[in-house]
């Protein structure tokens, strides 16, 4: 039996943790590219919904 499950690194661990806190990413990528739209973006994106109908505004 083979599995693709993999444990998080200590970098997106960190970084999880951090944004729980603060409420501020310290990921450099989350800069860049912006968070993740979680699951109302992947429910929107399986079901073809617009983005700016799913995604977080930022204040």
């Amino acid at each position: 039996m083979k599995s693709d499950f993999e444990l998080p690194s200590m970098k997106n661990v960190s970084n999880s943790v951090s944004y729980a806190v603060t409420g501020k990413s310290t990921d450099p990528d989350c800069a860049v590219f912006g968070r993740g739209s979680g699951v109302t973006g992947i429910v929107g994106g399986a079901l073809g919904l617009p983005p700016e109908w799913t995604e977080k505004k930022r204040n």
